[in-house]
């Protein structure tokens, strides 16, 4: 079904925004390197961002890690 805003397609009841992390094929990595450190080294979220972003490895908008989203992997796939 095409729209022609996207008012009109959150009135349709239509789902719109951005996708949950680790939707998409290439951020499986990433998410398998996060639930590894929860599961294996029993870290916390505020430590997982850290170490993401010592890391180098950036978000889906190339920004650095926040504790939040760390949380809402979590609440994902645990």
């Amino acid at each position: 079904m095409l729209f022609r805003s996207l008012a009109e397609a959150r009135k349709s009841g239509a789902k719109v925004g951005i996708k949950a992390y680790g939707t998409y094929p290439h951020e499986a990595p990433v998410v398998g390197l996060i639930m590894s450190l929860r599961r294996e080294q029993g870290w916390g979220v505020r430590r997982i961002a850290n170490e993401m972003n010592r890391r180098g490895i950036v978000n889906r908008r190339g920004g650095k890690w926040q504790p939040t989203a760390i949380q809402r992997i979590f609440n994902r796939f645990e």
